[in-house]
């Protein structure tokens, strides 16, 4: 497997607001244009704040009407074929607590047998759900192949790959975003393994951080009376 890792100071992309859009990593998107077989899969920590609703992106793929996008609605994943499919798992994404969430694509995919996305949860394997191509004209499998995008950009926290999209930003935190690619669909247990631990976050006592700025007001004020 190949793995990148993507971050808010990845020299191919560009911060607005509270999402990561237009990021053009030539390795992301040269695996998610693939068409010679294997699969792509995005996985990152997510922290829904407590005040989230309905519709929260982690990923996106294309702009507005192209491509495809994944995050929570309410408490469950979703996948999106934009302007053509929509499916929920039915997962339970609580608020204020790390969980792990992936996306796996296979751009290849071409006939109603075939799996064309796969969704994922940290808890046991069988939360996930798998997807199959239905067919241009909807004959048979799952969802409908997505329109080609005419952007090749992703987004992080954001559905659209070229601006943020306003009520389907991401309400919360998103740690550790990683991109691999597989020969196959994979496991809840092999992407947790590939993905590490949860983040963890230090928050000072307010005494400290209290006492640390009184600490630095004296110094500044002995400074000046020097």
């Amino acid at each position: 497997q190949s793995v990148y890792s993507l971050s808010s100071d990845d020299s191919y992309g560009e911060s607005r607001g509270a999402a990561w859009v237009y990021g053009a990593n030539k390795n992301v998107v040269n695996a998610i244009t693939s068409t010679t077989g294997g699969v792509v899969y995005v996985a990152a920590w997510i922290n829904l704040a407590s005040d989230a609703t309905q519709y929260n992106t982690v990923f996106g793929w294309g702009k507005s009407g192209e491509g495809f996008d994944f995050g929570v609605k309410d408490d469950d994943l979703f996948i999106n074929t934009k302007h053509r499919t929509e499916k929920v798992g039915n997962f339970s994404i609580k608020k204020g607590e790390w969980t792990l969430v992936a996306v796996g694509f296979d751009p290849a995919a071409d006939a109603t047998t075939e799996t064309m996305f796969r969704i994922h949860a940290t808890g046991e394997d069988d939360q996930m759900y798998s997807y199959a191509w239905s067919g241009a004209n909807g004959d048979g499998g799952d969802i409908l192949n997505m329109n080609a995008p005419t952007q090749l950009t992703y987004s992080i926290g954001s559905s659209y790959s070229n601006t943020t999209s306003y009520h389907c930003d991401f309400d919360g935190m998103i740690a550790g975003v990683k991109v691999f690619t597989s020969t196959g669909f994979e496991s809840n247990s092999t992407i947790a393994t590939a993905m590490g631990a949860a983040p963890t976050m230090v928050v000072p006592e307010p005494t400290t951080a209290t006492l640390s700025l009184l600490a630095l007001a004296g110094l500044a004020a002995r400074r000046r009376r020097k």
